[in-house]
């Protein structure tokens, strides 16, 4: 079990960000470890989901693009997907609702992709485990 009374090098606290304070981000009274507080919320979850700063991470996401770049067919597009954000292969229903999502009149394009990021990144075993 670690220890959480050692005191730690934190980087610049003069540096502001309502985005690091939301996520747990410590007052930074004492140093300490025991000082964060890592348990997801609801204010997470819904700057997650509402965000237009994450969105334009993902859209201009080197890694995200990378996966793009040599135009894959589809199946292999969704597996390098799943396997960069949650580091397993897709299951054959995840798949299928791709499949059937990307046949959709909301799906255009490489938004389809983009969209598939953006649920994984929602998804409770993204915020949980990764």
């Amino acid at each position: 079990m670690p220890d959480n009374t050692r005191a730690i090098d934190l980087p610049d606290g003069s540096i502001t960000s309502s985005f690091l304070q939301l996520f747990g981000r410590p007052p930074r009274d004492t140093g300490l470890l025991s000082e964060r507080n890592d348990r997801p919320s609801s204010s997470q979850r819904l700057q997650l989901l509402n965000s237009a700063v994450i969105q334009s991470k993902i859209m201009k996401s080197d890694k995200i693009r990378s996966v793009f770049a040599s135009h894959p067919p589809p199946l292999d597009t969704a597996t390098q997907l799943y396997l960069t954000v949650l580091s397993r292969y897709p299951t054959r229903e995840e798949l299928e609702a791709l499949r059937a999502y990307s046949q959709t009149s909301e799906a255009k394009g490489w938004q389809v992709w983009y969209d598939l990021v953006w649920a994984l990144m929602n998804s409770s075993e993204f915020l949980y485990r990764h």
